[in-house]
């Protein structure tokens, strides 16, 4: 559990590993923080339908213990969980208050994450995400970017919706929330929040968007129905989460995909070993 720092943003971190609540508890108590982002999770979402047990450790295991160790030195917790906690059945947008009914093993895991921050730390801020990409980690445009260089042809699925989210801004978001509130989140704790980019779309407009911007010409994109590309788990059809009770009471508003794509792509195209087209 030494002292780590990023290889690319040159930040120090800890390692620790979450299921371990001993080592989780002293990791806490050790530092003595304000207010934990707990952002860890297994977030496979196959594999969470492949491997139930994983799912609930690294999700709700994880989240139980980091909310009973910032408990204990009154810290807050902001947790990020997702929009698969709803079925997507609904017409219109999801919001926090509507019934969730999650229809994965992940949907479920994050449900149940949540029900145990609840149950050990009242002083909690759920933020329900979708759709997410950013540089680090498997993201579906930076899939499509990576195939798109020997690939011609995709198939994408064009009747499920969301809202897709770019990692960082929803990271500078949420931190520049905190940083000028002082760290004081009381007047927000008990609450969930929707926070998601502004823009809808469907996988297969996200796709083709996403290829036009960074000019990959000659390579088509079809929309298939979710039928057609049959996965282990379930999506949820509908995933648009509705954004305003977090512009209104948080005052946070996200960039739409076609405004945060081109930011994203450079990222992908600066980074050492990549490249795009």
């Amino acid at each position: 559990m030494g002292l780590h720092e990023h290889d690319h943003l040159k930040i120090p971190y800890f390692q620790c590993d979450l299921t371990d609540f001993a080592r989780t508890r002293r990791l806490i108590r050790d530092q003595q923080p304000d207010v934990i982002l707990h952002v860890a999770a297994m977030t496979n979402v196959d594999g969470c339908e492949a491997d139930p047990a994983a799912a609930r450790l690294g999700n709700v295991v994880a989240t139980e213990n980091v909310a009973t160790a910032a408990a204990s030195i009154s810290a807050a917790v902001i947790f990020f969980s997702t929009d698969y906690v709803f079925d997507g059945t609904e017409e219109g947008e999801y919001e926090e208050t509507d019934r969730t009914n999650p229809v994965s093993t992940y949907g479920v895991s994050k449900l149940n994450a949540e029900m145990a921050l609840r149950a050990a730390n009242d002083k909690f801020m759920i933020v329900r995400t979708s759709w997410l990409f950013g540089l680090h980690g498997r993201s579906f445009p930076r899939t499509i970017l990576e195939r798109a260089r020997t690939q011609k042809e995709f198939q994408v699925v064009c009747d499920q919706i969301g809202r897709p989210t770019y990692t960082r801004d929803l990271a500078f978001a949420v931190s520049d929330f905190i940083k000028t509130r002082g760290g004081n989140l009381a007047p927000f704790c008990g609450e969930i929040y929707h926070i998601a980019g502004e823009e809808i779309a469907s996988w297969c407009d996200f796709a083709t968007y996403l290829l036009k911007t960074a000019c990959f010409e000659g390579v088509s994109v079809t929309g298939v129905a979710t039928e057609d590309f049959p996965r282990p788990a379930r999506r949820p059809r509908n995933s648009v989460l509705s954004t305003a009770k977090a512009a209104d009471k948080l005052g946070i508003t996200l960039r739409g995909y076609k405004e945060a794509l081109p930011e994203f792509i450079a990222e992908l195209a600066s980074d050492k070993g990549l490249e795009i087209s």
